[in-house]
């Protein structure tokens, strides 16, 4: 019997069909999901889109990453209270300066 599910909720085309699973399966088994998202933001840093034809061809691969994230928790959210299944959602953001040293870390957590 399945009782917890970790989801990674990454913005990749596959997300939603993920989702979409991971709520069927919790509902089946009555079981709890926790969404989990991880960046490090240092890495992504100076990194530009380079299609063209792309609606995010000025945009800094930093902001076009977070929409995508925050799309995804939020659909992961609305599907969860939809089906009525428990669920929380953990967030790691982390931010390196040069010097190796740790910036910033933020968590969120949902009840």
């Amino acid at each position: 019997m399945i009782k917890k599910i970790l989801l990674g909720l990454g913005g990749t085309p596959y997300t939603t069909v993920a989702i979409q699973r991971a709520v069927k399966v919790a509902k089946h088994y009555g079981a709890e999901i926790t969404g989990v998202t991880s960046i490090s933001l240092n890495r992504l840093k100076g990194i530009g889109v380079e299609q063209k034809e792309s609606a995010y061809t000025n945009m800094d691969r930093r902001t076009v990453t977070r929409e995508l994230i925050e799309e995804a928790v939020s659909l992961f959210e609305s599907a969860c209270l939809a089906e009525g299944i428990k669920f929380q959602i953990k967030s790691l953001w982390v931010v390196f300066p040069a010097a190796c040293g740790v910036k910033y870390v933020g968590e969120r957590i949902c009840p």
